[in-house]
Parts: C-alpha cells; sequence; structure tokens
C-alpha cells in the first residue's frame, strides 16, 4: 500500500483562535498525517482581555504556550512572520537565530488585531494603548506617580476596552482624575437599563464622560475635538478601534479597510481554499447573517470549527456545514467587584434585561477565565464548545447563567 505523505498545517499566531485550532486539530487527526507548526511572536500567551486589569497593577497568572500544547502533537515556534505567500504556500519566519522559510499544504491565519493608532494625527507618539504587553506595562509604571499627584487620565474611546480601563483604574487609583471621551453616545451598545446602570457606575468612580466629540488630533498635553475645544491630560489612553495586522494587505490576500481576510462560509481566505482565518483577522460579514464582533468570545469557537473543518480536509471525509455563529450576552468589568451583563438577540441586539453589581461581576470572570479554561480542556481532549451550534457556545452555558440570574 503506497504510503501518503503527511500534510503540512501552519497556524499562524498564537492567541485564542490560533491556539484551540491547532489543538483541535492534534486530536481530530493522526500525526502521520498530518504534521501541525504554531508560530507566535513570544512564547507566553496573552489574555489581551485582562490588559486593563495589568494597567492597574494586578498580578495575573502567565501561561506557556509550551506547556499549553504540552502533550499534543503541535510544533511550536517562536519567531515573527515577516512574509506570506499564499501562491506559493510559503511563510518567511524571523527567529531569534536566523530567517526560515517554510511551506505549508494548509495554513491558518490567526494574527489577530491591533489598536489602530494611525488615523488620528499624534496618538502613536501621544497617547498608551492597551494593545501589546509592552505599552501596558509602560502605562502601569506611570499611573502611581500620576495618581499620587491628583493627576489626570484621559481614557479616549466608548467602547469596551475603555469602559473596563476608565472603570479598573477609577477603582484602584482613586486620587486620579478619570475622564473618558467619546465621538458616540455613551454606551450605546447598551439598553436603555444598561446604559444607566453604566452612567451610575461611572458616577460613583467619579468619572466624567464626555460624549459626542470627535478627536482630531493628540498633543504631548491635551486632546483636540472636531468642535475646536481641547481637553487637558497628563496620561492619554488611546481605546479606539482595531485593526488586523498589514501581513495580509501585503500578501494580496482580499481584505476589508480593517484589513481583515475575506472569508467564505467554511472561513476560507476568498480564492485562496488552502488559506483559512480565524479571530479578529477574519470579515464575515458576507458569509454569514450576523456581525462578529473582535474578541475572544468569537475567536475561540472560529478556532475549533477550522480544526475540526481542516481535520475532515485532511481525511477525507465530507464537512459541508458552514460556519454558525449565535450570541448570547455582552459581558462588561467595571472594577472588581462590579459588572455588567447584557443580554443580546442571536443577532447581538440588546434587550432590557441586564444582571448587575457583584453578580455581574462573578458572570464576567467566569467568562473571561473560561477563554485559558477553554485551552486547558481541550489539551486534556475535553471540549466545552457544543457540535450542534458549530463551536459557538462557551462556557458558561444558558443554564448556568439562568442559574445565576435567579440568585
Amino acid at each position: 500500500m503506497k504510503q501518503t505523505s503527511r500534510k503540512k498545517v501552519i497556524i499562524l499566531g498564537g492567541g485564542y483562535a490560533g491556539i484551540l485550532a491547532a489543538l483541535r486539530l492534534s486530536r481530530k487527526t493522526n500525526p502521520r498525517q498530518v504534521d501541525i507548526t504554531l508560530i507566535n511572536g513570544q512564547e507566553l500567551f496573552v489574555e489581551r482581555i485582562r490588559f486593563h486589569q495589568q494597567a492597574a497593577n494586578q498580578e495575573l497568572k502567565s501561561y506557556s504556550i509550551t506547556n499549553l500544547l504540552a502533550g499534543s502533537s503541535v510544533n511550536f515556534i517562536q519567531g515573527w512572520v515577516t512574509r506570506l505567500d499564499p501562491k506559493r504556500q510559503q511563510v518567511l519566519v524571523r527567529t531569534s537565530k536566523s530567517d526560515v522559510e517554510l511551506n505549508y499544504d494548509y495554513a491558518v491565519y490567526a494574527l489577530g488585531s491591533i489598536v489602530e493608532t494611525t488615523l488620528v494625527p499624534g496618538v502613536s507618539q501621544n497617547a498608551f494603548s492597551l494593545s501589546t504587553t509592552s505599552t501596558t506595562r509602560r502605562l502601569k509604571n506611570l499611573l502611581p506617580g500620576v495618581a499620587a499627584a491628583g493627576g489626570t487620565l484621559l481614557v479616549c474611546g466608548g467602547g469596551l476596552t475603555g469602559i473596563e480601563a476608565a472603570s479598573e483604574l477609577a477603582e484602584t487609583y482613586p486620587n486620579l482624575k478619570v475622564k473618558l471621551v467619546t465621538a458616540e453616545t455613551f454606551g450605546d451598545q447598551l439598553s436603555q437599563k444598561g446604559q444607566r446602570y453604566l452612567q451610575q457606575a461611572f458616577e460613583r468612580r467619579g468619572i466624567t464622560v464626555e460624549s459626542g466629540k470627535r478627536i482630531t488630533a493628540v498633543h504631548p498635553d491635551h486632546i483636540q475635538t472636531d468642535n475646536g475645544t481641547t481637553i487637558p491630560f497628563d496620561i492619554c489612553l488611546w481605546a479606539g478601534s482595531f485593526r488586523a495586522p498589514n501581513l495580509a494587505r501585503e500578501a494580496g490576500l482580499p481584505v476589508n479597510n480593517r484589513g481583515q481576510i475575506f472569508v467564505d462560509e467554511h472561513l476560507r481566505a476568498k480564492g485562496y481554499p488552502t488559506l483559512y482565518a480565524i479571530g479578529d483577522a477574519a470579515s464575515l460579514e458576507e458569509a454569514i447573517d450576523v456581525p462578529i464582533r473582535m474578541g475572544c468570545v468569537t475567536a475561540a469557537p472560529m478556532g475549533t470549527y477550522v480544526g475540526n473543518h481542516l481535520a475532515t480536509v485532511i481525511r477525507g471525509d465530507k464537512f459541508n456545514k458552514p460556519y454558525h455563529y449565535r450570541y448570547f450576552i455582552r459581558c462588561i468589568s467595571l472594577g472588581r467587584k462590579d459588572g455588567l451583563v447584557q443580554f443580546v438577540t442571536a443577532e447581538d441586539i440588546p434587550k432590557e434585561r441586564i444582571l448587575t453589581g457583584g453578580i455581574g461581576s462573578k458572570v464576567k470572570e467566569i467568562i473571561s477565565s473560561s477563554s485559558v479554561w477553554n485551552i486547558q480542556m481541550e489539551q486534556k481532549l475535553v471540549s466545552f464548545f457544543t457540535r450542534t451550534r458549530s463551536e459557538s457556545e462557551p462556557i458558561p452555558t444558558r443554564n448556568d447563567l439562568k442559574e445565576v440570574s435567579q440568585l
């Protein structure tokens, strides 16, 4: 009997989506069938959803990617992908020792996203962001001195990143004057009940909010808005929109204006059936009937779906079920003892029902912790993603949340 060659699969990125894709593919295939390599720039797994906690000088657990992959057939290369050639099916990786060119039969693009800092003049030079470990650490080191002097932290952006950062830092540093500026209506992603609770939570922490002001420039000690006003600060935290890395655009892949790769209903890059895109780096609006948020809540199920789909392709089995996703809740931390859980429709439209206070905080922590638990359980060959919903329902389940809401 003729021996078939092993298929080479390269996974670019070791975040929530990439690691889950690697582990799921590993457990669904025979090592004699496939050679799986995961590439990531850092050896430590980054919990970006907790960067606001790191900025508040909280001690958090660290996780080694090598340890998270232990026991699987996945090879790990620590290095930065500097070039992708989807036509020749090659990637160039820069490691600490040399540049390495790797060929692949299939690739999974899971390089996540970064905070967009190029659209408004002065952001890169004069503002911090919660985009990387290094920028978060720099912000963490400066905050105690500014707080001790009663200085002002200006948070630019009214999305979840800005809300959580403002809440966490105001709670940690009571003497710090925290102000949030947003171009939109504050809390517009929430129901009326949710907006009222959010406003009350900010008032309790002494956080001031200025809505409807679009920032046109960031200077060393103040911002300028579209109506001509200036707002001073001692530290500016930019919590604006996210964008995908430039690698996909440079590779000639079909991307949207945020650099996300357009994919089909099986999360394959359009026109490139051997290349999958998942997590924040993928644009699904044209492929499925719901908008996809950037974040681990959508990245993790995409990773497990692609692991399953790619395994069937390699085995020669049929897998025609398209990717499917439906929402249930939106969680916001408002410090360590307060939180807001906004129930939403399957299409991510807010309902009036909310959970708040300590219960909201506990549910939020369960959701945040589940991001790592899912990886650890996948490593142990146990999955918290159900097949019936195309791997789209992580823990806690609806029953779990129903029990919590009745407390």
